[in-house]
């Protein structure tokens, strides 16, 4: 068959003596019989030689690539992108390959030809590159850098390959964020939130979407999202008192119209990490604040649900539930590592599973993954259906069903989505609730609350879905980080 190949020095000759292999055109074909054969020939050079008068002065310049001549016919190596045909940093890519008309079993390797880091080490990957699949984690690819990778597949002792080259790109840059105040306190303080200045990286990259999260300042903690991405470049928003370290790092991510993202983790001009000190509100104590709350938290989430807000709907429900675990109870030894369950936890238990979890649930539509907000929902979920679970002895059989559907949704969800198979919030969310949830049904059928035979209908719900689970692995989420697989702590329970 004939081979179309970018100039040559020459000529060649072949087996009959035809010549071949020279020319000044763009493009050289070599005609079909005209290679010698293995035997006669261990590979050929191909040169191709561009000289430019521009500018008045002579340039030159020049590339080779070899050729492999091989008897009989060779298997055919393709490469597919799967995904957006745009590349991004913060997005994993998925390449997949087929491999047609081979003899014998097929190894595979990738390899990087052209990148600013070799993106098939191991550290990179999801995947080996040892696979007919290659996954490059999230945060690898460098915005604006060209790549080329290659597949080289052998069988029946010969080599094939196909490649592929893409640009990656560009990130927004140039702006900040900002806070106002930049202390406070829980449930009471409204945080101005701002992006400033920011440009799209991209040329033609618009609209700008924003999206503001918070996390806890240590290592590894799980990112809640206050105000999921839109095109508005300020929100106000309350924080809920810190788990640890009296202050919540706030972070701003800024996405660009071909999906590229860039996370600002400073702000207010000052170098570092966002760091915003939250104090915890002066109620009396946790009696006091659900007393307080109870009266018009229904009536402020079922407003908020009903203007669409259902993102901001789960985080005020979730920080009433971290509030709530922030303050004393009212009993002097608070009770609330006794098995013998307390008034207090009692009301707590009322609190949370009659009031709270009910209009979380109202927040999760079943068809999550039709939402355009699904993400942030999912992680909103997960994350209060967590805090809801905190403290077993703090629940009630009422929880029960409302969090069986709740996790039935998000497993459904992520079973169907790779941005939430590689989600810590939603991920570690979802583990810690059922580890909760089993917990909670151990303590109530101790208690004499639920009967042997509920105990172990919800036990086996709860360790269903916790099969779902296990097989995730792999968060992927930053540049050397070590694959996981995320199980939870209660596994094996007797429900006997």
């Amino acid at each position: 068959r004939a081979v179309a190949l970018s100039g040559a020095s020459g000529p060649c000759v072949s087996d009959a003596g035809l010549p071949f292999g020279a020319g000044t055109s763009g493009t050289l074909m070599v005609p079909a019989g005209t290679m010698k054969s293995p035997s006669g020939v261990g590979y050929y050079v191909f040169t191709l030689n561009v000289t430019s008068a521009a500018g008045g002065s002579p340039l030159k310049s020049s590339a080779a690539t070899k050729v492999w001549p091989t008897d009989g016919a060779l298997h055919q190596v393709a490469i597919f992108n799967s995904g957006d045909s745009n590349f991004v940093p913060n997005v994993k890519r998925t390449l997949a390959s087929t491999v047609t008309g081979a003899v014998g079993a097929v190894a595979y390797q990738w390899t990087t030809v052209e990148g600013d880091v070799d993106v098939t080490l191991i550290q990179y990957t999801l995947t080996p590159a040892t696979t007919d699949t290659l996954v490059i984690k999230p945060g690898v690819l460098t915005g604006g850098h060209a790549y080329t990778i290659r597949l080289t597949a052998t069988a029946g002792g010969k080599q094939a390959f196909d490649q592929v080259s893409f640009v990656v790109k560009k990130q927004p840059r140039g702006g900040t964020l900002y806070i106002s105040p930049a202390s406070g306190t829980a449930t009471s303080t409204s945080f101005g939130l701002e992006a400033r200045a920011w440009e799209p990286g991209e040329d033609g990259a618009l609209p700008l979407e924003y999206q503001f999260e918070y996390r806890a300042p240590v290592t590894n903690s799980p990112i809640v999202i206050l105000v999921p991405f839109s095109q508005s470049s300020d929100a106000v928003s309350l924080l809920p008192p810190p788990t640890s370290g009296g202050s919540w790092q706030l972070r701003l991510r800024v996405r660009n119209a071909v999906g590229a993202e860039t996370l600002q983790t400073e702000c207010n001009g000052v170098m570092g990490t966002c760091s915003v000190p939250v104090a915890t509100p002066s109620y009396v104590n946790a009696s006091h604040f659900m007393a307080e709350t109870t009266a018009t938290v229904v009536t402020d989430v079922t407003t908020m649900l009903s203007s669409g807000s259902n993102v901001a709907a789960q985080n005020y429900i979730n920080l009433l539930l971290q509030t709530l675990h922030s303050l004393p109870t009212q009993s002097p030894n608070g009770g609330r590592r006794l098995l013998a369950l307390t008034v207090d936890q009692v009301a707590a238990a009322a609190y949370k599973c009659g009031t709270l979890l009910p209009l979380l649930a109202a927040t999760l539509p079943s068809n999550l993954a039709a939402d355009p907000e699904a993400l942030s929902l999912a992680q909103g979920a997960a994350s209060g259906l967590a805090l809801v679970y905190t403290v077993a002895e703090e629940t009630n059989d009422d929880c029960t069903p409302h969090a069986s559907t709740m996790l039935s949704t998000i497993l459904a969800y992520i079973s169907a989505n790779p941005l939430a198979e590689a989600d810590a919030t939603v991920l570690t969310g979802t583990s810690a609730a059922l580890s909760g949830m089993m917990a909670s049904i151990e303590v109530l059928y101790n208690e004499g609350i639920v009967t042997q035979a509920r105990a172990q209908t919800a036990m086996a719900d709860a360790l269903a879905k916790l099969a779902l689970l296990k097989p995730v692995v792999g968060f992927g989420l930053a540049v050397g980080e070590a694959v996981q697989t995320v199980e939870s702590t209660k596994i094996a329970t007797d429900t006997q």
